[in-house]
C-alpha cells in the first residue's frame, strides 16, 4: 500500500503557521506531559537515503516512521517529512509503508515508494526500505 501525495492528496497536511509558533496554548507545540494526547505504543523505524536525481541534484530524506498501524494484511507505518535543502529548495513527502518484510534474528523492514511534492518545477522519487526493527 503506497500513498502518493501528488496523485491522491490527503484531506489536510499538518501545518503550523509561523504566527502561532510562540503560542503556548497550541497543543502541537506543548511538551508531551502537558497534553492530553496518548502516545501510541510500539516500535518505529528510521529512514534515510537520497531521492532520485532530477535537474542535476538529489535531496536526503532523514526521518522516523510512526508507531505501527494495524491492517488486515499486517502492520504498516506512516511517514512524512521534508527533504534536505538542496539546489535552493525542499520537497515534502508522505506515505504509508508496505507490510513487514521479515529479516533474520526477529527483525523486519518495510518498503516505501514516494513521489515528493513539486518544487522548482520538478518532483523526486524516494524508493527504499526502512531501517530494521523488532516488533
Amino acid at each position: 500500500m503506497v500513498f502518493d501525495p501528488i496523485q491522491n492528496p490527503p484531506d489536510s497536511l499538518l501545518s503550523i503557521p509561523l504566527s502561532e509558533a510562540e503560542d503556548t496554548q497550541n497543543p502541537l507545540l506543548s511538551s508531551p506531559q502537558e497534553t492530553n494526547f496518548k502516545e501510541k505504543k510500539g516500535h518505529t523505524h528510521g529512514h534515510l537515503g537520497a531521492t532520485t536525481c532530477q535537474e542535476g541534484h538529489v535531496h536526503m530524506h532523514p526521518g522516523v516512521t510512526s508507531t505501527p498501524i494495524e491492517t488486515e494484511e499486517g502492520h504498516i507505518h506512516y511517514l512524512n517529512g521534508n527533504t534536505t535543502f538542496d539546489d535552493g529548495h525542499i520537497h515534502q513527502y508522505e506515505a504509508y509503508t508496505s507490510v513487514p518484510i521479515p529479516m533474520p534474528g526477529g527483525y523486519h523492514t518495510h518498503y516505501v515508494e514516494i513521489r515528493t511534492t513539486m518544487a522548482d518545477g520538478h518532483t523526486h522519487v524516494i524508493k527504499g526500505f526502512t531501517e530494521p526493527s523488532t516488533s
